[in-house]
């Protein structure tokens, strides 16, 4: 649950490859710091709503447009009533408090303008994987036979992307053999 982006959370059936992109940005910060940025200690009936608590102390409390935005299909009231909890203990304020978790000696700014790309609540919002390979921190640096290469398999992972995703594990498949 930890990985879940908020819109698979309030159990928006509109959600697509995007939430894997969330997943992407959790292994992410995992990956770089040791610990999974939302982790939720205590485990029970609740365990979405405080998810999406978790979610919302790191990266700051949505406003309500945001929080419009990804059509919640549940835990509605209680967020609104921790919303305003929040924002009146914070005296109205709220910051993304991202960068306390990976700090700049782990991950340049390049780097950390893809993972706040990846970890932006509103889906509409957030990066695609295709527009994160895209970046500075993916695309400096690179020599002109790798950018190439990359340019191929930046198209590549583009056409996959915007495939069912079971068109897109089967093409992976087929890639790595695994099909006859």
């Amino acid at each position: 649950m930890e990985y879940m982006a908020p819109e698979v959370l309030v159990k928006n059936a509109d959600h697509d490859t995007l939430s894997d992109v969330w997943s992407l940005g959790c292994v992410m910060v995992e990956i770089l710091t040791g610990k999974p940025p939302f982790a939720v200690a205590v485990k029970d009936e609740d365990d979405e709503a405080k998810q999406l608590f978790k979610i919302f102390d790191v990266l700051g409390v949505p406003c309500k447009r945001a929080w419009q935005a990804l059509k919640p299909q549940v835990h509605d009231d209680k967020v609104q009533v921790w919303r305003a909890r929040q924002l009146r203990d914070r005296h109205g304020s709220s910051r993304n408090r991202l960068r306390e978790l990976v700090s700049e000696e782990i991950l340049s700014g390049d780097g950390f303008d893809v993972l706040k790309g990846l970890l932006t609540c509103d889906p509409e919002k957030r990066l695609t994987a295709a527009a994160a390979l895209q970046c500075p921190w993916f695309t400096d640096n690179v020599d002109d036979a790798v950018a190439s290469e990359r340019t191929t398999a930046v198209t590549m992972i583009a056409a996959v992307a915007s495939k069912p995703w079971s068109l897109a594990t089967s093409f992976v498949r087929r890639a790595l053999g695994l099909l006859q």
